[in-house]
């Protein structure tokens, strides 16, 4: 509930569905401030949200993300 409300996206409102599926979900912070959160299923990632659901634009923090993805050897379903 908290990411959803940090970043005002849809995330809070469907917090028993992620338990059903068994997604994980990872917050990504930048000096204590929630930036995105990663829903991860079965090794891939299924969205990432940022505030008010816009697309990620920062270029360094795409390339974080991306090699964070190749390091624990996950694949993507989500577009930039």
């Amino acid at each position: 509930m908290y990411c959803g409300n940090a970043l005002q996206n849809c995330l809070g409102t469907y917090c028993s569905y992620i338990v059903d599926k068994g997604s994980l979900i990872y917050g990504i912070f930048e000096n204590n401030k929630l930036l995105y959160v990663l829903e991860i299923l079965d090794k891939t990632i299924i969205q990432i949200s940022q505030k008010r659901n816009e697309a990620i634009t920062n270029q360094k923090h795409l390339h974080i993300i991306k090699e964070w993805m190749k390091q624990h050897n996950l694949s993507d379903n989500w577009v930039v």
